[in-house]
């Protein structure tokens, strides 16, 4: 059965009665129901078994996030590895003017000069592997290889992100290591 909906909300009210018949679909008997309507509803007619069906197989919402959610996961990797690409970069310079403005250069051939030299190379290091994660492949793919395929791709794009993660954060800590030499 099909319901056009007015668009009218209501607070209680009465109802109409559309009286409609029915066959059994078992039996084949014929009988009537009545079919109590809001009076913002209007009676149609009744839906075919297509448009029923259709109505009752619907997925849920969540798979349609789902595979919102499968396609977009790799653009979310990408970026998120473009974004360290760039911070990973610009780290460096960074790092070498704090390094300036505490006064490093007085500081020659203490350990605190010997380990300042590792923040940067650890930057260095996670620029690369950031890069390397966003190196494109050269593949053949077909149709039935491309979930492995992906799949795949998807784990090594992974693990560059970990490692070139992994990486730029031990240089951020070594380098508040240092930092922190620096000002005692």
């Amino acid at each position: 059965m099909r319901v056009k909906s007015a668009g009218t909300l209501v607070f209680g009210g009465g109802t109409s009665a559309v009286e409609i018949g029915l066959r059994c679909p078992v039996h084949g008997l014929p009988f009537m129901r009545t079919l109590e309507l809001a009076n913002n509803e209007e009676f149609l007619g009744l839906a075919t078994s297509a448009a029923a069906s259709a109505v009752a197989t619907a997925p849920p919402p969540e798979v349609a996030d789902l595979a919102e959610w499968i396609k977009t996961s790799r653009a979310s990797a990408l970026d998120f590895a473009k974004t360290m690409l760039t911070a990973s970069s610009a780290a460096v310079p960074v790092y070498f003017a704090v390094l300036k403005y505490l006064g490093a250069e007085k500081l020659s051939d203490s350990v605190v000069s010997l380990v300042s030299v590792v923040p940067p190379v650890l930057f260095l290091v996670a620029l690369a592997i950031f890069a390397l994660g966003l190196r494109p492949r050269l593949g053949r793919v077909t149709s039935e290889s491309f979930v492995e395929f992906r799949a795949e791709r998807l784990q090594a794009l992974d693990r560059y992100v970990t490692y070139g993660l992994v990486a730029f954060v031990a240089g951020l800590a070594l380098a508040g290591v240092v930092f922190a030499l620096l000002v005692l």
